[in-house]
């Protein structure tokens, strides 16, 4: 009878990669909070970028999280950021 070799125990899961995603969607959600406006997609794309290199460099799990984290934060920064420059506009034309 064959029984496969012990493989060890999973790496763990990186609670950076985490906080990541938990900032990436309160990115989504902070869209329409002007006091919030690009803070928390700034903060998701670093702590996404960060959760990236410490999964990679430290073997952790959580690599897709980040990814979510860090992608969900860019999206959002952009789209953040074209909605202040269109209310700047709106304000020039409007006198």
């Amino acid at each position: 009878m064959y029984n496969p070799p012990y493989a060890g125990p999973r790496p763990r899961l990186s609670s950076s990669a985490v906080g990541a995603l938990i900032l990436g969607v309160l990115a989504v959600l902070s869209t329409p909070l002007f006091g919030l406006f690009l803070i928390m997609p700034a903060a998701a794309v670093i702590t996404g970028a960060l959760a990236l290199r410490f999964t990679h460099t430290q073997g952790l799990r959580g690599r897709g999280l980040a990814l979510w984290g860090f992608w969900l934060g860019a999206a959002f920064f952009l789209f953040d950021f074209l909605l202040l420059l269109l209310g700047i506009w709106g304000m020039k034309l409007e006198g």
